[in-house]
């Protein structure tokens, strides 16, 4: 298994610390600390992508989709997505239990919908430790029925 940090440039200061938007320490404590620098590019076309179980994602990357082909992908944090609009790239990203998107401007959380109703009718032994998607943009959400979601932050408002 794989935890990957992806940056724009490799000469950037890699994090050592890292935000937690959860008021719950179980989360915190399962989180899994990347052990792998790659560029925008190199996450593109990493090989063996179904490896790969925790991406963390600190600068504001040109393009996000390289994230669908993370199938196994359980830990998403996304810190700064200015240039990000869209998040339909997590949506067949049933094993996702934790999702962190801030400094975003994404426009719907339908994706997001998407990916819940998915896990629900999939054989998945878990729900979604938490999700926190904050957005320049008005989103709102109800916490949806059939799974467990232990924390659903939209916009910096806990649902």
């Amino acid at each position: 298994m794989r935890s990957i940090e992806v940056v724009k440039h490799k000469k950037k200061a890699v994090s050592s610390r890292y935000a937690f938007p959860w008021k719950y320490d179980s989360t915190c404590y399962n989180f899994q600390v990347p052990e792998e620098i790659l560029t925008e590019e190199e996450a593109a076309v990493t090989g063996d992508p179904l490896d790969v179980t925790t991406s963390v994602i600190a600068d504001d990357l040109d393009d996000y989709s390289f994230i669908r082909r993370f199938k196994n992908l359980k830990q998403l944090y996304i810190y700064r997505g200015e240039k990000l609009t869209d998040i339909s790239f997590i949506e067949d990203l049933v094993f996702l239990s934790q999702i962190v998107v801030i400094r975003s401007n994404v426009e719907s959380l339908e994706p997001l919908e998407r990916l819940i109703t998915r896990k629900i009718n999939t054989p998945i032994p878990y729900g979604i430790e938490g999700i926190c998607i904050q957005s320049d943009h008005e989103l709102e959400m109800d916490k949806p029925r059939g799974i467990h979601i232990g924390e659903l932050i939209i916009n910096w408002r806990r649902v």
